[in-house]
């Protein structure tokens, strides 16, 4: 619908309010600076590596002895032009040998394509272990997935995320283990013996020490104490709908968990812990848990309500819920909506809550907006064509951000939002509209100016999750460890804001979220 001209006059007014200068900065604000201008000048760095690569790569396009190579060429300038939001896919497979049946002069010009590549490669990678020494973790995780972008058997890279050589694939120590015990990952049945998997294929099942039909099991499992159970390397998802659902679910969640913990690297590790990471070349370990992430996932709506509702009194509705208590996430089918986004929500406050084994108070005085914000702003991994993204502007709740902000004119100021105990904000009359802020919130403060806050909210979001109760030393607000006043970042958002929804100013014409 059209807004009207005291809309719009609005909108200006607000950019006027957010673009007047605040108060001059704290000392903590100055000290910060060196920071800032220390990530500015590696994300410089970066640049000025990636031009040298497209002008070698201009280059070999237009030199006669590249010319059987052309179509490679063009393809490399063109994988690298990813949009904000995309996340580099990982090459699982390692680089296959050249054929030595190809012409003489094809040969030489592609090793030499795979010598630029890989040198490309090493000047990244060196970029990265500054950026660790300089206390940017999370640029520097982002920088080694470009590493196997440009040489997928860069050693060093493969062990920091995490995979091991098996023939001619990179794949994780368990799915090795796995191999060597001679099971096969199965897209539709997980992981199976591989003498089993022809006769999966036919229809066949495996259940208490003999064969049967597909529908003998799955009316032997209905029964949740019988639920198929589905492994994957970090996950257990105990389903009675079906193994292929089962299977489906715990490839999603396995795929997020990849991504998750390589975005969220400074969460689970300290400075120092990373540091030694990067100049030992070893995979990171810490802050994992030998225990799997539980997951259950149940075959209707109303069998997930009967099992919960002693949890919690309004469970109908709730379309998926972590439990601290048991560490378990609760999810179920439903045949008519898509709730992909529901088990993210909920997979990421299981991953920051069981970072840490103890039972402990979570943002229950402050900051538990950050919570909800964080696995809101999760809620936006996807992952379609093979390609993956993440905090896609596109997606609904930072949508809705924009348009509370700039029409419902709906803003709560950092430092009180920051104040609103967990319980006052699961109760707050404008509960939907606090979501959707904070999700854009987490948006902000992950993107704003190539991450510049994003490593001080990952710093302030692992102090939260050590939790509150006696002897805990008081942790810094989100504001301190930046370095910046609390009225700058609510400046800073509105720009933000405004520039993510460019198209929203322009046309004044959406839909409220709330109708």
């Amino acid at each position: 619908m059209k807004h009207s001209t005291k809309t719009i006059l609005f909108v200006v007014i607000l950019v006027t309010l957010f673009l007047c200068p605040v108060q001059e900065e704290t000392f903590a604000a100055r000290r910060r600076k060196s920071s800032k201008r220390s990530l500015q000048s590696y994300l410089q760095q970066y640049s000025v590596v990636q031009k040298k690569l497209t002008d070698k790569l201009d280059q070999m396009i237009v030199t006669p002895e590249y010319e059987s190579i052309q179509d490679d060429l063009k393809q490399w300038k063109k994988s690298y032009q990813l949009a904000s939001h995309q996340i580099a896919k990982i090459p699982v497979k390692a680089q296959p040998a050249i054929e030595s049946s190809l012409p003489e002069a094809e040969i030489r010009a592609q090793n030499e394509l795979r010598r630029v590549l890989r040198k490309h490669a090493i000047e990244i990678y060196k970029i990265s272990q500054r950026l660790i020494k300089a206390g940017h973790p999370s640029y520097a995780y982002f920088l080694v997935r470009e590493v196997i972008r440009y040489d997928s058997d860069n050693k060093s890279a493969r062990r920091l995320l995490g995979y091991v050589r098996k023939g001619d694939s990179w794949v994780t120590p368990y799915a090795a283990q796995m191999y060597r015990n001679n099971y096969v990952w199965h897209k539709q049945f997980g992981w199976l013996k591989k003498s089993r998997v022809a006769q999966y294929e036919k229809g066949q099942r495996y259940y208490r020490g003999r064969w049967m039909s597909v529908a003998k099991e799955t009316a032997a499992r209905q029964d949740f104490r019988h639920a198929w159970q589905i492994r994957t390397d970090h996950y257990l998802v105990k389903t009675n709908h079906s193994l292929e659902k089962g299977v489906e679910i715990a490839t999603k969640l396995e795929e997020f968990y990849q991504h998750f913990f390589q975005v969220f690297i400074g969460f689970f590790n300290s400075p120092e812990q990373m540091a030694k990471l990067f100049d030992k070349g070893s995979r990171s370990r810490s802050g994992r848990l030998k225990n799997l992430y539980e997951v259950h996932y149940y075959r209707t709506r109303d069998e997930y309500n009967r099992k919960l509702i002693h949890k919690i009194s309004r469970i109908n509705i709730t379309d998926g819920l972590y439990f601290t208590t048991d560490r378990t996430a609760y999810f179920y089918h439903d045949p008519k909506q898509d709730k992909t986004h529901t088990l993210y929500h909920e997979a990421t406050h299981q991953l920051l809550y069981e970072s840490i084994k103890q039972e402990r108070r979570v943002a229950y005085t402050r900051d538990f907006w950050l919570l909800e914000g964080i696995a809101c702003y999760m809620e936006s991994f996807q992952k379609k064509d093979g390609e993956i993204s993440l905090g896609n502007p596109e997606y609904n709740r930072f949508r809705e951000a924009g348009y509370r902000f700039l029409v419902n004119r709906y803003y709560i100021p950092l430092e009180k939002l920051s104040a609103i105990p967990s319980e006052d904000y699961k109760s707050h009359p404008e509960i939907r509209k606090n979501y959707s802020q904070s999700a854009g919130l987490v948006k902000f403060f992950m993107e704003y100016k190539d991450g510049l806050y994003r490593d001080a909210l990952i710093q302030h979001l692992s102090n939260i999750y050590k939790g509150e109760g006696a002897g805990r030393i008081r942790y810094p607000t989100l504001a301190e460890l930046i370095g910046v006043k609390y009225q700058i970042l609510d400046r800073q958002y509105g720009e933000f804001i405004l520039k993510e929804e460019a198209d929203l100013i322009k046309g004044m014409v959406e839909v409220d979220p709330d109708e």
